[in-house]
């Protein structure tokens, strides 16, 4: 992730990640400035969504794996006030959730 002032001047670079491949699938800044990441990162055959939360220097503030027994797909992100949303697709299950097809 890198941050331009608004001349274009960059104020800063910042590397995350796994091993593996991985995705960015969407960014938004919320009320507080901050910055969130969504996006997908592949761990053997299948697919897992992350979700990592900067604070407005470009610090993480936490981060989190959504991942199901199969392929999980990320589409969007959006916030409401204190509260992050994202969009996706699964062909596993979650928190007791089965997919419909």
């Amino acid at each position: 992730m890198t941050k331009y002032n608004y001349s274009g001047l960059r104020i800063y670079t910042r590397l995350f990640g796994t091993a593996n491949n991985d995705i960015c699938q969407g960014l938004i800044v919320d009320f507080q400035s901050n910055i969130v990441l969504v996006g997908m990162n592949n761990e053997g055959t299948n697919s897992n969504i992350f979700i990592t939360k900067f604070n407005p220097d470009g610090d993480i503030i936490w981060s989190q794996v959504l991942s199901s027994d199969n392929e999980d797909t990320v589409y969007d992100v959006t916030t409401c006030g204190s509260n992050i949303y994202l969009t996706g697709s699964t062909k596993g299950t979650f928190s007791g959730n089965t997919n419909n097809g």
